[in-house]
C-alpha cells in the first residue's frame, strides 16, 4: 500500500511513538491499529536501542522489554510492514544512528523503500552523515526528518532547514524525553526562534501529554507534536483501561489541536 504524505497538511498533525515489542508484540501491533482508528495522523515506530541517551526512564525501560522480547531492527521493519499492509497514514521509523550503521544505511533505506515508509527520524545523526542519508533518502524517495533543539547552532539550524524534506523535529527541552506538566519559557521562545527561520513544517516532541500543551504549541507556529512517553506511560500501569485512557488522550488533544488552529 502506497503512503500518503503527512505534510502538507491543511490542520496540525498528532504524531504518536510506539515501541515494537512493548508490552508484547502483538500487544504493540494491536495498540498501534487502534491508535490509527483513533484518529492519529501518523506513526513513529521506535527502534529499541540499549543506550538511548536522548530517553528518559518510560521509554528506557520500554526499550530493554522489547529487547528482551527479541525484537531488533529486522523485527521493526516486519512490524512496519504489517502496519503498512492495512493502512496508508504516514510511518516513520526512529532510530539511533548506531544499529542502522550495523544494518547498512543503503540497505536500510532501501527497505524503507520497498514497505513504504515515508522516512526515517535519526535521534543523533551527526552532521557528517548528514549528506549520505540525504542522498540516500533522495535516491529511495524517503523523507529526511531532522531533530532540532534549544542548544542548536546557527549554522546546523541553516543545514537543518536546508535538508529536512519531511519535516523538522522540535526537541521542547534540554534533557530528555518523559512527561511534563509545563515548560519553561526558553521553551517557547525556541520555537519562535525556529519558526522565524523556516517555511519548512515544524512538529514539537519530548514531554507533551497534554491538551494544553499541544494548543500553545500550535499558538507558537508549528504544525503538530508528538506524543510518546505518556502513551507508554499508562501501559507500564498494567491497568485493565490502559487503552481507553490512551484512546480518550489522543481524542483530547486532536480537539485542542484543531481548536488552537482554528484560533
Amino acid at each position: 500500500m502506497k503512503a500518503r504524505k503527512l505534510f502538507p497538511s491543511k490542520s496540525p498533525v498528532l504524531i504518536c511513538y510506539i515501541v515494537p515489542g512493548y508490552p508484547s508484540y502483538d500487544e504493540s501491533l494491536e495498540l498501534t491499529k487502534m491508535l490509527i482508528k483513533g484518529g492519529v495522523d501518523a506513526i513513529e515506530i521506535g527502534v529499541p536501542f540499549s543506550d538511548p541517551i536522548a530517553d528518559g526512564k518510560t521509554i528506557q525501560r520500554a526499550s530493554y522489554y522489547a529487547l528482551k522480547n527479541g525484537i531488533n531492527i529486522i523485527k521493526v521493519l516486519e512490524f512496519a510492514k504489517s502496519i503498512r499492509n492495512d493502512f496508508d497514514l504516514p510511518l516513520y521509523i526512529m532510530s539511533y544512528l548506531n544499529p542502522i550503521l550495523k544494518f547498512g544505511m543503503k540497505n536500510f533505506a532501501k527497505r524503507l523503500s520497498d514497505i513504504s515508509i515515508n522516512g526515517s527520524i535519526i535521534v543523533d545523526l551527526p552532521i557528517d552523515y548528514f549528506d549520505e542519508w540525504y542522498n540516500l533518502s533522495n535516491e529511495y524517495e524517503l523523507e529526511t526528518v531532522l531533530l532540532c533543539s534549544p542548544s542548536t547552532d546557527n549554522l546546523r539550524i541553516k543545514l537543518i532547514d536546508e535538508k529536512a524534506t519531511g519535516f523538522i523535529y522540535l526537541v521542547s527541552i534540554y534533557g530528555i524525553t518523559g512527561i511534563r506538566e509545563t515548560y519553561p519559557k526558553y521553551t517557547y521562545d525556541f520555537i519562535r526562534r525556529i519558526r522565524n527561520e523556516t517555511n519548512k513544517p515544524l512538529v514539537v516532541g519530548f514531554g507533551v501529554s497534554k491538551a494544553l500543551h499541544a494548543k500553545s504549541f500550535i499558538e507558537c507556529g508549528v504544525n503538530g507534536v508528538v506524543m510518546g512517553s505518556a502513551i507508554l506511560n499508562f501501559l507500564e500501569m498494567h491497568d485493565k483501561n490502559s487503552i481507553d485512557k490512551i484512546l480518550d488522550l489522543v481524542k483530547e488533544i486532536k480537539e485542542s489541536l484543531l481548536l488552537a488552529h482554528k484560533l
